[in-house]
């Protein structure tokens, strides 16, 4: 009755409306006599959300406020998806005996693919925006150059207007007239930016239609899914909410879908512990650390149990539909998404959880597929689209940067469970000094300019050089191929052509989180002598996003590089890996926790030799082969350490199109 009233007063767009048709689901879902009925009023808001994206325009504005809704709107399709298991397979017994008749094979089948296209809404990440944007400056054809600038003028607007809003919500006790000229010059920097882009899309709207269709793309029916997917691969979406998680199987079978009872809240309790087990930076308290801590028996435990259950939950239900496939493709939201899901095992070994040769003995899923993440089924649609029309060959086989020049202490990469509480103070003191080094200048964006004198200060890290130069040599020492120290500098990466089939990058990783402030998610590079706008030693995801990248391959051998920007509810891959795809990569290696010194280097470079040496394998059965004769090699078994653990070898996850 409140829903027919609100639609009658206020029309059937309002977002009021929108709001009651959520409510009356989310209502019905939780009675059980009514949870049928929750599919219909879920449905009607997807559709409505949909619309309004239909109509939506391309200013900066427009966009920005898409942007804004995204949350809300992803929040809108898991809601769907689960009032749709509601009335499909979840259909318990008190709504059958409401009245509620099960559905009819077809139904189901029509009931899937609806839920396919939702759960892919959910997953729109940064990530997956960039590698849209990618492709579309590609579709632009000759206009590619201004399909840039406008991807360009779009990023200054949306720095500007932040700036602006930031300007009207705070009061620093400059005049009046002083407040009134920075918000007048402000929106005047707006205005103009808009008048260029307004003169772009004219000429894009014109002359290259399908630009547009390209950077807002629809989500992929089952059969356009599967017409991506080769017979030997299949695709995975997994999508935790505070019902159940989702799983979707895609392959050239059919569809499958499950939906375990974890909710989102189990689900990243078990990431969180299985990440703290591998060394990763994840917030744990007091009595979690030591509860934890004295769990498994061994040299190295590792929480096997956390692992199956996940693998229970997650992938069992349908490993069936898994059998005879090469490549898995995921796609997974929340805290999943920064999980390398081929830590989870298929069962609980026999044995000490720390014995190394029960490490090596256990059912790891990474070895049953090559695993490659993805941001959406979509990216991998368009990464397929680019790759099959960017007939461009690099000019190098190789180019490594790394190692920059600075003055602290030096430092191994890859902090081990047992030494954790150590580097969590450091962390801790780390922090302050990484705030220090960006509250300085702002730039024209609204960043900060680094502070070069803090910046210098970090730990050197000469592994790197290590990893590089071993790197390098697989690749007979090709001149001009190769920049450590003084030569990797920010200015460097930012002039020179970045036109390589593999890149790689090996220094220290920032995330936004730790170093808070107006700065963003970067690399650190070797400092001038004086900071510029252009050249402060330190590349951001927004630089990266302006360069201009001929990769197959970007490695980034750092810390956290796949995970989010630090935005609050940001998903991994929305931080230098979207701004790497956005540079143009078309895979990323990228680190879901400090990659070990003493592996690294033998990790990489075994995965690049690996695919070298046998055309006949992907990428990801490279890396694959790669991590597992890191985990069985025994050289670096003692009473306290072992490569068997999953902190040694699963650090890194592929991110693209692998499997070619």
């Amino acid at each position: 009755e409140a829903l027919r009233l609100t639609r009658e007063v206020l029309g059937e767009k309002h977002p009021d409306t929108r709001l009651s048709k959520s409510n009356l689901a989310s209502v019905r879902i939780e009675l059980p006599s009514w949870s049928h009925l929750a599919v219909d009023p879920a449905r009607s808001l997807v559709r409505d959300i949909r619309a309004a994206r239909e109509v939506a325009g391309f200013t900066p504005s427009e966009e920005a406020q898409l942007a804004r809704e995204e949350k809300s709107q992803s929040d809108q399709f898991r809601l769907f998806a689960n009032a749709a298991w509601s009335r499909g397979p979840g259909l318990v017994a008190e709504a059958r005996e409401s009245g509620a008749k099960p559905l009819t094979a077809s139904e189901q089948a029509g009931l899937r693919e609806e839920v396919l296209t939702a759960l892919q809404d959910t997953l729109a990440s940064a990530a997956g925006k960039a590698i849209s944007a990618t492709v579309a400056r590609k579709a632009a054809g000759p206009l590619e150059p201004l399909a840039i600038e406008r991807e360009e003028l779009s990023l200054q607007w949306l720095a500007i207007d932040k700036a602006l809003i930031k300007i009207l919500g705070e009061s620093n006790g400059a005049s009046d007239d002083a407040q009134n000229e920075r918000r007048n010059n402000l929106r005047a920097q707006l205005a103009k930016l808009e008048a260029d882009m307004k003169a772009i899309d004219e000429r894009l709207q014109k002359e290259a239609p399908e630009y547009f269709a390209l950077i807002r793309p629809e989500a992929l029916a089952l059969a356009a899914a599967q017409e991506v997917l080769a017979s030997d691969e299949a695709a995975l979406m997994v999508v935790p909410t505070t019902y159940g998680t989702h799983v979707m199987l895609v392959s050239d079978e059919g569809l499958r879908w499950i939906r375990s009872d974890w909710i989102s809240d189990k689900v990243d309790a078990a990431v969180k512990r299985l990440l703290w087990d591998v060394g990763a930076d994840v917030d744990v308290n007091a009595a979690e650390w030591v509860e934890w801590g004295e769990e498994g028996a061994g040299a190295y435990p590792f929480a096997f149990d956390s692992a199956h259950a996940l693998y229970r939950e997650l992938i069992a239900p349908i490993a069936d539909g898994l059998q005879g496939k090469k490549h898995v493709f995921i796609s997974a939201s929340g805290s999943l998404s920064s999980l390398p899901f081929g830590m989870l095992v298929s069962e609980v070994p026999t044995g000490d959880s720390g014995d190394p040769d029960v490490l090596r003995s256990a059912k790891w899923f990474a070895d049953d597929y090559a695993l490659i993440q993805i941001p959406t089924l979509q990216s991998l649609e368009f990464l397929r689209k680019y790759r099959a029309s960017d007939g461009k060959a690099a000019s190098l086989p190789f180019l490594g940067i790394g190692d920059p020049v600075l003055t602290g202490k030096a430092q191994k990469r890859g902090n081990r469970r047992s030494s954790q509480s150590n580097a969590k103070s450091a962390n801790a003191k780390n922090n302050g000094a990484f705030k220090r080094m960006f509250s300085g200048t702002p730039t024209r964006g609204g960043a900060s300019i680094a502070n070069i004198s803090e910046l210098r200060k970090m730990a050197r890290l000469p592994g790197t050089a290590t990893e590089l130069t071993a790197m390098w040599e697989e690749f007979g020492k090709l001149d001009n191929s190769l920049y450590l120290a003084d030569q990797a500098t920010e200015g460097f990466v930012r002039t020179q052509s970045l036109d390589a089939n593999i890149i790689a990058f090996a220094t220290h990783g920032l995330l936004a989180g730790e170093i808070g402030g107006t700065a963003e998610p970067g690399l650190v590079l070797t400092p001038p002598s004086q900071a510029s706008e252009s050249n402060d030693g330190y590349l951001s995801a927004s630089e990266i996003s302006a360069l201009k990248l001929n990769a197959d391959w970007v490695i980034l051998s750092a810390c956290n590089t796949a995970a989010g920007d630090g935005s609050e509810g940001a998903p991994g891959l929305s931080g230098l890996a979207r701004s790497f795809f956005y540079a143009g990569a078309r895979n990323l290696l990228a680190s879901h926790w400090p990659v070990r010194d003493d592996v690294a280097a033998k990790l990489t470079v075994r995965t690049i030799s690996i695919a070298r040496d046998n055309p006949q394998l992907s990428r990801a059965e490279a890396f694959q082969q790669a991590m597992r004769e890191i985990r069985n090699d025994k050289g670096a078994d003692s009473d306290n350490d072992t490569w068997a653990h999953p902190s040694a070898w699963a650090p890194f996850s592929l991110i693209g199109d692998g499997a070619k």
